[in-house]
């Protein structure tokens, strides 16, 4: 259970982090500009990375 734990203290870190990420880009006002748009294409298929990694873990976790 305890790595259940870690693991979902991992994910909630990696989003927190992502949307203080997003939200400096917001607050730039630069938010239409090509790097603000690629570096928000990253953010979203890392925030995708971190959902299937949890996913992958609980489902895991549920068979066990």
């Amino acid at each position: 259970m305890n790595n259940c734990v870690e693991v979902l203290d991992n994910v909630h870190c990696e989003i927190t982090e992502s949307l203080s990420l997003l939200q400096v880009i917001i607050d730039s006002g630069d938010i239409g500009s090509p790097d603000a748009l690629n570096m928000m294409n990253c953010l979203f298929r890392s925030l995708s990375c971190t959902a299937d990694k949890a996913e992958k873990h609980l489902c895991r976790t549920e068979n066990e």
